[in-house]
């Protein structure tokens, strides 16, 4: 590969944008999580607010993690750590129920890297009274433990003496061995001297040295391939539900589980057992990151925390007899029977949670499973008011009954539009034993609701579910939080109105949630509201974030966002389908200027930031990001790296076209077939729209998009002609070649074939199917490209493997188009890594500006 030419501007400039960079993204901090705890000190009506941040460190090339906590006691929010502790990586931290115990589950520091994820040890420790208590030690028994949002929750009993959490099975390397690994079976079984044969090579002269002992794997079974679960799951491949009693020291795997279920989410109720969401992998696995389409089922095991005879032990000491309860197994252990409790019509599971009295179990079902994101209905499963596990038998459960369902079409331009995800729901989101707190995606938004889920609708479900929700789909249930003003406080924060921001809750404690908020020209920071009766909310910002009000004043005042309300041009005539005639939406970053000159069209066409006027000459280029997936959405948020763009010199345009999730699920099927046009197309509406309304300067637009974002990059710059320039990263590029390499090759099928293609999972290709995946590609159209286009890779992305971005890197290359390629060892889809994303975004920048702002 010949060396890139330089880039226009000279060193200067490279050293000035890579400063730039540097300023904006370590001068952010990132709320990554956060707890609401019982105060140990602070007596009975106190509350610890526990908040996790990080901030990146690009000279150190790593993420710098650390927690502060906060005091709320009698109307209070007091800073009780102003200076933060840092903290060391973890696979995760889990306080108990009481707030008297913390779990630290963390790898062995020991553990080989290279290692398979089956023979990692980890250690679990127990924290009390401000001190570590208890270290069990897992080496032997399970592998890594999953620390995750799709499998690794981890669940208190009720006496906090024992966890359920999830771990991969253990499998020792030792049992699968080379053929030459077992030579001290070889020569046990050798009784006469080797043989030499004809070559000069050694064998046993007795060929039952070759044969192993029957708990070992055969020879030769060292390589053997192994299914994982893709995508940031690479060697995670058998999740399995296991227990720890810490005083015991006793790890020992959930019993009643069969080989074939893959677990994880577990859910721990008193007196009836574990209630968890299981895989069925005995069929292919594919990857789940982002996946929520994955065949699953809700569970229950009548497990009360009994150690099985075959691990169970005397106590040492007679202190341990009395401070631990006897959960000893008789002498012949009870079988245990699974029982499947989610409805047949729930394809797809995710985020059991049982409310704070053990009544209800809350999950979210999936009905349409083609895609690999979409619009779940929330079910509520009602647990039996009595029960017990003494006797280990299965207990009989109720008919999940639907609480809010599929919304097809919104009722209103401004009504609920269904629930859809981009991870699973907070480790405890009731507010009471009736109400659920989440965060909902809205359009172009994301609010804040509560749903009542009170048994309004008989518990007993009749089969056809369907007809019963066409008539009510729960909408009436679903109540906006994030309303009214979130008041400063000692924060350094202005008061602002709580519908400007986006919202995602993170942790609930009696009545106080524990959210986080932003907006594009305000970073997140921790809110508290404290809820009444009414669902009315007084909320307020943590104090102790001046840094990040400071960071506002220097590099966002001038910066204001509109979401733009845009009519399709394609597919969207008389005979077109319902959900492809509604309009889609887009958000446009620019300066206040800009927008205060502008003319809208549309009620959604609004600033929202505080009035203030910047002296302006000349309309500003144009930075276009489709959002991947496709059935993903932008909402307006805070993002240190569009902020960068901003700063760069640029507009930018955040698309959600149709088929994004947020707008309903009958927008969202519009997509599956028609990749590669209709999103397509509503880009260039999107384009056209602000170019038209003189919102951006028209000679300078640029694109820039990853994974689906990429695709629709590298589509725009092959058949259009109006870009100065094009960021493709990770993209998809050919659908052929990716079916049989990809993580999820179902979605090769879906997107490029349509929704009746669902269950396509081979990379055997009829000639039909491979026609619609050529035309639905860019490398159809990479012939006719003449836009210079950098191409950045994860070579270790299994969701779109890297020659996927090599096959229109070297069709440019044979065009004759000025183009790139950037390649990131050991980074996957993401670039997740600080030392790849900061290059990356740096030389994106670089590039783009080489055209946009030559010199």
């Amino acid at each position: 590969m010949e060396a890139p030419a330089p880039v226009k501007g000279g060193q200067a400039r490279i050293v000035e944008e890579a400063e730039l960079y540097r300023r904006l993204i370590c001068a952010h901090t990132e709320i990554v999580d956060g707890w609401l705890v019982s105060s140990p000190s602070g007596g009975d009506s106190a509350i610890d607010a526990l908040v996790w941040e990080r901030q990146t460190d690009v000279e150190a090339g790593d993420h710098r993690a650390f927690q502060r906590s906060w005091r709320i006691d009698k109307g209070t929010l007091q800073c009780t750590s102003p200076f933060p502790v840092e903290a060391k990586p973890v696979i995760k931290v889990v306080h108990s129920p009481s707030g008297k115990r913390t779990a630290v589950l963390r790898k062995d520091p020991k553990a080989d890297e290279k290692a398979k994820k089956s023979a990692i040890g980890c250690f679990i420790d127990i924290w009390e009274k401000g001190r570590l208590a208890y270290t069990v030690k897992t080496q032997g028994k399970h592998g890594i433990i999953y620390g995750d949002d799709i499998f690794g929750n981890v669940a208190w009993s009720s006496d906090e003496s024992q966890l359920v959490y999830v771990a991969e099975k253990y499998d020792d390397p030792k049992k699968r061995p080379s053929f030459w690994e077992h030579n001290a079976t070889v020569q046990s079984a050798a009784s006469d001297s080797p043989i030499k044969d004809k070559d000069d090579v050694e064998t046993p002269a007795n060929p039952s040295a070759l044969k192993l002992k029957q708990e070992e794997g055969a020879p030769g079974s060292a390589n053997e391939y192994l299914e994982d679960w893709g995508e940031t799951f690479v060697g995670y491949a058998t999740p399995r539900l296991f227990c720890v009693d810490y005083k015991a020291k006793k790890v020992f795997p959930v019993p009643g589980i069969p080989d074939k279920l893959a677990c994880g989410d577990p859910q721990w109720v008193p007196g009836l057992g574990l209630y968890f969401v299981a895989l069925d992998i005995s069929v292919r696995r594919l990857g789940v990151r982002f996946c929520f389409n994955r065949e699953s089922a809700v569970y229950h095991v009548p497990f009360d925390g009994a150690i099985p005879a075959d691990t169970a032990e005397k106590k040492k000491d007679s202190a341990d007899k009395s401070s631990a309860p006897d959960n000893t197994a008789a002498e012949k252990d009870k079988p245990l029977t699974i029982t499947k409790v989610s409805s047949d019509s729930d394809l797809s599971v995710h985020s059991p949670r049982i409310s704070p009295d053990n009544s209800k179990l809350a999950y979210f079902g999936y009905v349409s499973i083609a895609t690999h994101n979409g619009n779940a209905r929330l079910r509520i499963l009602d647990l039996p008011a009595t029960g017990t596990v003494e006797d280990h038998q299965p207990l009989q459960h109720a008919q999940a009954r639907t609480v809010v369902g599929v919304i097809d079409l919104p009722s209103s331009p401004t009504a609920f539009t269904g629930f859809s995800f981009r991870r699973s729901l907070s480790p405890r989101p009731w507010l009471s034993n009736d109400r659920l707190v989440l965060s909902a995606p809205w359009r172009s938004e994301r609010k804040l609701v509560a749903v009542d889920v009170s048994s309004k609708v008989q518990a007993e479900r009749k089969e056809d579910e369907k007809v019963e929700e066409a008539q009510d789909k729960g909408e009436s249930r679903v109540h906006i939080l994030s309303t009214g003003v979130v008041h400063a406080a000692d924060s350094g924060e202005e008061p602002i109105s709580a519908e400007q921001l986006a919202w995602e809750v993170l942790d609930i404690k009696r009545d106080q949630i524990l959210a986080v908020a932003s907006a594009p020209n305000r970073p997140a920071i921790p809110v508290l509201g404290k809820v009444n009766s009414d669902n009315q909310v007084a909320w307020r910002f943590f104090p102790g974030f001046e840094a990040t009000a400071s960071y506002r004043e220097q590099y966002t005042r001038n910066l204001t966002w509109k979401i733009l309300e845009i009519a399709p041009t394609t597919n969207s005539g008389q005979d077109a389908p319902a959900g492809a005639k509604l309009p889609f939406e887009a958000i446009l970053l620019t300066t206040k200027k800009t927008a205060e000159t502008s003319n809208s069209s549309s009620e959604k066409d609004k600033e929202k930031a505080p009035e203030e006027t910047e002296q302006k000459n000349k309309l500003r280029p144009l930075l276009v990001i489709p959002h991947g997936g496709p059935h993903g959405a932008y909402a307006a948020e805070f993002s240190a790296v569009w902020t960068y763009f901003f700063h760069v010199g640029y507009d930018v345009l955040l698309v959600n076209y149709r088929g994004s999730t947020a707008f309903g699920q009958a927008a969202l099927e519009t997509l599956p077939g028609k990749c590669g046009t209709q999103d397509v197309a509503d880009v260039m509406d999107s384009i056209n729209y602000v170019l038209d309304n003189k919102l951006s300067d028209a000679s300078r637009v640029a694109l820039l998009g990853g994974s689906h974002g990429g695709f629709l990059t590298a589509h725009l710059v092959s058949r259009f002609n109006i870009f100065k320039a094009g960021v493709a990263m990770n993209p998809v590029i050919n659908i052929n070649t990716m079916a049989g390499s990809t993580d999820i090759s179902d979605w090769c099928f879906v997107e490029a074939g349509g929704l009746d293609k669902h269950g396509r999972t081979t990379s055997l290709i009829s000639s039909e199917t491979f026609l619609a995946m050529h035309k639905a590609s860019p490398i159809n159209y990479a012939q006719n490209c003449v836009t210079p286009t950098l191409v950045v890779l994860g070579l270790a992305d299994r969701r779109v493997p890297f020659a996927q971005g090599l096959e229109f890197y070297w069709a440019l290359k044979e065009k004759g188009t000025e183009t790139r390629v950037l390649a990131y060892e050991d980074n996957n889809h993401g670039l997740p890594t600080v030392t790849a994303s900061s290059d990356s975004w740096i030389n994106s920048a670089l590039w783009l500006n080489k055209f946009v702002f030559p010199t």
